[in-house]
């Protein structure tokens, strides 16, 4: 395709450049605008001709309402035909719908019972078109409008961060890439932190950089969930996602204030998923600061959370909007683990295997026509709709779908970013719209660890062993001068917050002595239980010295009764006060055989008892 080049200057808007100025957004192009915020879609808006705007989330739906009030319609699910209609009806010349992909239908069908032609009367702008590709393998309906889009006569994809599409429907219908290239510098100071532990790492990161207010961009609500449990800080946070998501942390104790479909006022710590990653403005007069932008990817646990360097993460920064008056400066952070066995392809590599796989189903599905018995056709019909490659089809046809395919060589692309630090620091440095600062972060309790040790199914032994050996590599990193004092003592405290009952058992038999025995928890409360031991026959034997003499002669009642009130003193539980466990451990009594007349009771039977002959000079056995 060929690519068209407009400058434009800081504090410039789409709107004040040619062409857009006065001729609108050219149709048949992939506007390629360079810096989110530059004002494509406000410009449609404002341009004196019907529009169709497609957004591939609800939230900047909302915004855009909000900002231009009744001069647009906002349609996404619960907004009813009859509703676009009575707009479609109204005195607004210019009418704008801006609808998600899923609700489109509600367009066209409104349209078809209104004066207006569809095709021909209505500019249709994608906006943020590598949603299309990104997110198709999980929300096939994104899609859609991909059926009616090369059917308009004035039609156009738009985002700062666009994928070029090989559906080659583009080249066809000759389309051109227009680029919106800034005359100044833009690029963003970013801080990149790989670590093997995401949890300890955003702690650390926000204790070592106090900030007014935190924007934390996570598509990984489970873990959002773990770092605001361990910092202790969900009374200061807010949470920013979709419909579900929000069901399930009120679930889970959130108050329903702390938990948003819609961008509202925040707190400290505010996260965000994917929802709100591209599109979305999050205006001056919401955040009134400079703010700390911190990415999180964690693949180990939320594969979903990776983060494209040069799509999603520019998207990110953009979402944040100053103005002439009030100046921001940015500060962001990507903080990511990363999975050396991640096996990734090649774009050619996917293709070949596509390709393979097209010839394998196509034999196929050529089985299945010529099938002459209605159980043959069964049996190859469930094969056909068991072949994964299927998706890879549009439905019910042969015809490739072409953004399934690049959704595939996009998620292998990425995936392999996050195969080592330094490929996904490279992936930042070819990235026009960053200055990377990159370091790395090492903890002896790893993302893989954590993930075994919060798994349900995890056995207590296996928990013990997992904890053990991360602090037996701590203190052993800590011995070579591998990390501070500082570093040790740190990770000393994280162990403490995320294993407490596990860290009591170090803790009451130390640190020191708990690496000698390999941080064996088992073993430590083995040893830990004796020495107790020791210690209540300590405080038994000083009570039995106090409340016994020697040469004394004491019926078994009594006996009985002075041991039952020192297990009652020394808080000793697991102890029967008996005869046994008195001659056993504390005193040599006389033979029960041979018990000593102390005289008659008052029945006149004879009282018998035992004489403490000597006390035992010995330890517990």
């Amino acid at each position: 395709m060929k690519t068209i080049t407009h400058k434009i200057n800081k504090n410039q808007y789409l709107s004040q450049i040619e062409p857009f100025k006065s001729k609108g957004i050219p149709s048949n192009i992939i506007l390629f605008k360079e810096l989110p915020g530059c004002g494509a879609t406000r410009c449609e808006i404002e341009f004196p001709r019907h529009s169709i705007i497609v957004e591939p989330n609800v939230p900047v739906i909302k915004g855009k309402k909000k900002q231009f009030g009744k001069l647009v319609c906002g349609i996404f699910e619960g907004v009813k035909t009859d509703h676009i209609l009575e707009y479609l009806e109204n005195d607004v010349e210019f009418k704008k719908l801006i609808v998600t992909p899923e609700s489109f239908w509600k367009v066209k069908e409104a349209i078809e019972d209104s004066k207006f032609k569809l095709y021909a009367d209505f500019f249709l702008l994608f906006d943020e078109c590598e949603k299309i590709i990104q997110d198709v393998s999980y929300r096939s309906d994104i899609s859609l409008p991909m059926e009616d889009f090369f059917q308009f006569q004035n039609k156009a994809f738009v985002s700062a961060t666009p994928i070029l599409p090989s559906d080659p429907r583009f080249v066809n219908n000759k389309f051109k890439i227009h680029t919106v290239q800034p005359t100044f510098k833009y690029a963003q100071h970013l801080q990149l932190i790989c670590t093997n532990n995401i949890i300890y790492s955003i702690d650390r990161y926000i204790k070592q950089n106090p900030s007014d207010k935190y924007f934390i961009f996570f598509n990984s609500t489970d873990t959002i969930h773990e770092v605001i449990d361990k910092m202790k800080i969900m009374n200061e946070s807010m949470i920013f996602c979709a419909d579900k998501s929000r069901k399930k942390l009120i679930a889970n104790d959130y108050k329903r204030t702390q938990v948003m479909t819609d961008i509202s006022t925040f707190k400290k710590y505010n996260f965000f998923t994917s929802r709100f990653f591209s599109a979305v403005d999050i205006n001056y007069e919401l955040f009134k600061c400079d703010p700390t932008i911190i990415l999180v990817t964690d693949v180990v646990s939320a594969e979903h959370s990776m983060l494209d360097p040069s799509t999603e993460a520019v998207q990110i920064q953009g979402r944040f909007r100053e103005t002439e008056d009030n100046p921001i400066t940015r500060k962001i952070i990507h903080i990511a683990n990363i999975k050396p066995d991640y096996t990734s392809l090649s774009k050619s590599e996917v293709i070949e295997y596509l390709n393979e796989c097209h010839t394998i189903y196509k034999a196929v599905h050529r089985f299945h026509s010529s099938a002459t018995t209605p159980s043959a056709k069964d049996v190859l019909s469930q094969v056909l709709e068991r072949i994964d490659y299927a998706k890879y089809l549009k439905k019910g046809t042969m015809e490739r779908n072409f953004d399934m395919i690049d959704n595939l060589i996009f998620e292998e692309q990425v995936k392999g970013i996050y195969q080592s630090a330094n490929r996904l620091k490279t992936a930042y440095q070819l990235c026009s719209h960053f200055l990377v600062d990159f370091q790395e972060e090492k903890y002896s309790f790893s993302d893989e660890d954590r993930k075994k040790a919060t798994d349900k199914n995890t056995r207590l032994k296996s928990l013990y062993t997992i904890i053990g050996e991360g602090l037996k590599h701590l203190h052993d990193r800590q011995s070579k001068g591998h990390v501070s004092d500082f570093e040790y003592a740190n990770e000393i405290a994280n162990f403490q917050i995320d294993f407490p009952d596990q860290m009591a058992i170090i803790n009451k038999y130390g640190i020191d002595n708990s690496y000698k025995v390999g941080f064996n928890i088992y073993q430590i409360k083995a040893i830990l239980i004796k020495e107790q031991k020791k210690v209540d026959h300590f405080g038994m034997m000083t009570f039995i010295h106090q409340q016994l003499k020697v040469g004394k002669v004491y019926t078994s009642n009594k006996l009985t009764s002075i041991l039952r009130e020192g297990l009652t003193n020394n808080k000793i539980g697991f102890q029967n006060a008996t005869l046994q466990y008195l001659r056993k451990n504390f005193a040599e009594i006389s033979d029960p055989r041979d018990r000593v007349y102390m005289g008659k009771n008052e029945n006149g039977k004879d009282i018998r008892g035992y004489k403490i002959l000597r006390f035992l000079d010995k330890g517990l056995d």
